[in-house]
């Protein structure tokens, strides 16, 4: 079950610009392939899944992503076309046939396989498979057979020529988890989280051997000669096994966990990618085979490692990992030559600068940590990126008049960064309780509530970095705050009870409590400060009148809401929720205007108008920021006359 939304951790970020015109969006070619409807651009390539694929030519790279898969020249590293399913989705394996001309690829949620041909990304053959999801694909050397590896314990394979699916008797009994076919295409080898690797006859079906290991196998790779087969487990030890007798001949002590493991293509080095650091930095291993010893260390990247393949010519391995990046390393001298990147984790907020010609996202997931990106909305092109913490970070709103940021992560330290480098300006907390954060107005007082500790909402002074006071919710769990356009008051939500407390900023004082039915998610007050909204759980964004305190309407939606927001003008409200769609909605009417479905992939978590409110745009657990260009007759039509009755509902005037 999804964490609820203030469980994750919040970043706010203030920035100062001067107002200037919108200018013309001139965005890149790929920023625009295979869009969703009704989006005009997409920022970020969607997150890694893992799996990265080279072209037996080497001349291309396959990386799969949340989005689907793109197609990479590894000379110059450019996007060269991106690979979508009709329904969208993640991909979680691809492989290229032994020729070229095809790329398979599989995902988590069903038992689908896709058949591309890789000159005009169309799609040749869809082959359904059975049973639960697929973690792995492997084509045999022939190019005749598709295996894959399922979730349900089954290997699949597939005759790519008639579909015609069988299921050899397997005797895994758990998750497969990787699958390859020897150099001469007669033994399929299999690993899995029964932790063994599984060895059979692929025309018999018959069962060769069955190679016992002492955790769950995350890879299995053969030897160029067909000689050996190596396997990679969660115990952290790569083995070596001879194919013909089943002994094993030696064994490296690699990682904390061994992910991934692939020979080159001269049979003399074996790699190994997964958990294990030095100094931050994730390793990668170049073993000896002939010695049975260790070769080389590769160091780059930040997070762990899931995926190494060597390029054909052998000359380059190429890793891809948590922290979202592919990077390219040099075998001969273990240095690391390019690195792919625009591939981001779970994107939780983007805000808009002022002048509408910048926006500020948050990503992050609880492998790769939490960075903050800066973007040229004109072009899309990311300015400047910086780790905000190890964990995940979140933004909230944009003050204007502060360059400043305050975050935090999933070990509650609090603490505020100076955006435009990246440097922490000071530390205003380090309570084991907080869970999100809110900047005044004015920049001048920093909010941030507190949970499964004393139940408080804490005013921080941001210059000095002193408590100004605590705010009591006597046994309430507190989970968001936000203040209104003047500062003069402050909301803050009780997530067991579903309410809202209202708070004055100057005496500290509890000056209204709203009750609303279902927990509420997020809260935020109107540009003119006379409505304040509550999002909550239950699919309800409810719209209170600030100085009566009555409930004046609410917007329905089919899922969970996670985040809102109002235009500059509060005409219209945008909102966010957990099936990954965006709802714009008319304030004066009180009706929906349109609905956005662009993220596919997990929740929509955040959306923001740019300032003119010309375009919308949202961020989703997919890695990605969509680009909504609203229809000017949304923008400038006049409201229509309203009124409200006497039980609060909205009469509209036709």
């Amino acid at each position: 079950m999804k964490t609820p939304a203030f469980f994750s951790v919040f970043v706010l970020v203030v920035l100062t610009f001067l107002w200037v015109p919108y200018t013309v969006a001139e965005y890149k070619p790929d920023m625009q392939w295979r869009l969703p409807e009704g989006a005009k651009a997409r920022i970020g390539k969607g997150s890694l899944t893992g799996d990265i694929a080279y072209s037996p030519d080497g001349t291309r790279l396959a990386v799969a992503s949340s989005i689907g898969i793109w197609l990479y020249a590894t000379d110059t590293g450019a996007a060269q076309s991106l690979f979508v399913g009709t329904d969208g989705g993640s991909t979680t394996s691809i492989v290229f046939s032994p020729d070229g001309t095809q790329l398979a690829s599989a995902h988590f949620k069903h038992s689908t396989v896709l058949l591309w041909d890789v000159d005009t990304g169309k799609i040749e053959s869809t082959f359904i498979g059975r049973g639960e999801g697929i973690n792995c694909l492997a084509f045999s050397p022939d190019g005749k057979i598709l295996a894959s590896g399922n979730q349900d314990g089954t290997v699949q394979l597939r005759d790519v020529h008639t579909g015609k699916i069988t299921v050899p008797p397997m005797i895994q009994g758990g998750i497969i988890s990787s699958v390859a076919f020897s150099p001469d295409g007669k033994i399929l080898a299999s690993g899995g989280y029964n932790k063994r690797v599984e060895l059979w006859d692929v025309h018999t079906g018959e069962p060769l051997a069955v190679l016992k290991h002492e955790d769950k196998v995350f890879s299995v790779a053969f030897s160029p000669d067909g000689k050996l087969l190596a396997s990679g487990s969660d115990d952290g030890i790569v083995r070596l096994w001879d194919i013909n007798t089943g002994v094993l001949k030696s064994d490296f002590a690699a990682h904390e966990s061994v992910n991934s493991i692939a020979f080159s293509p001269d049979g003399k080095t074996l790699a190994s990618g997964g958990i294990g650091f030095i100094k931050n930095k994730a390793i990668l291993y170049l073993w000896d085979i002939a010695r049975g010893d260790q070769k080389s260390a590769l160091i780059g990247h930040t997070r762990g490692v899931d995926r190494v393949v060597f390029s054909p010519d052998g000359t380059m391995l190429v890793s891809s990992s948590y922290d979202n990046t592919v990077r390219f390393f040099d075998v001969a001298s273990g240095a690391q030559k390019s690195m792919l990147t625009e591939h981001f984790g779970n994107i939780y907020d983007v805000i808009f600068s002022p002048d509408g010609q910048t926006l500020v996202s948050s990503s992050g997931t609880l492998e790769m940590g939490g960075t903050m990106q800066i973007w040229d909305v004109g072009i899309g092109k990311l300015k400047g990126e910086f780790l905000a913490h190890e964990k995940i970070v979140r933004n909230a709103s944009i003050p204007s008049g502060v360059s400043l940021v305050a975050c935090l992560n999933l070990e509650m330290a609090l603490g505020v960064y100076d955006v435009t480098t990246g440097g922490l300006k000071t530390t205003l907390s380090e309570s084991e309780s907080v869970s999100s954060v809110a900047l005044s107005p004015d920049g001048k007082i920093l909010a941030c509530t507190s949970i499964w500790g004393d139940n408080t909402v804490r005013l921080w002074d941001v210059e000095t970095g002193t408590l100004i006071t605590a705010l009591w919710h006597k046994d309430a769990t507190v989970s968001s705050v936000a203040f209104n356009p003047d500062g003069t008051l402050l909301a803050s939500i009780d997530w067991d009870d579903s309410k809202v407390y209202m708070w004055s900023v100057a005496t500290h004082k509890l000056t209204a409590t709203l009750e609303q039915g279902g927990q509420i998610n997020s809260v935020a007050f109107s540009p003119n400060g006379t409505t304040l909204a509550c999002g909550s759980r239950d699919g309800v964004v409810s719209l209170w009148d600030i100085d009566t305190l009555d409930l004046t309407a609410t917007l329905g939606h089919d899922a969970s809401v996670n985040n809102f927001t109002f235009s500059t003008d509060g005409n219209l409200l945008a909102s966010v929720c957990s099936d990954g769609t965006v709802h714009l909605w008319d304030m004066m009417r009180g009706d929906r205007k349109s609905i956005f479905r662009g993220h596919f992939e997990g929740y929509a978590n955040s959306v923001a108008f740019s300032p003119d409110g010309s375009l919308l745009v949202s961020g989703g657990d997919d890695g990605t920021i969509l680009l909504w260009e609203l229809a000017p007759e949304m923008e400038k039509q006049p409201p229509p006359p309203a009124e409200v009755n006497e039980d609060g509902a909205i009469d509209i005037q036709d």
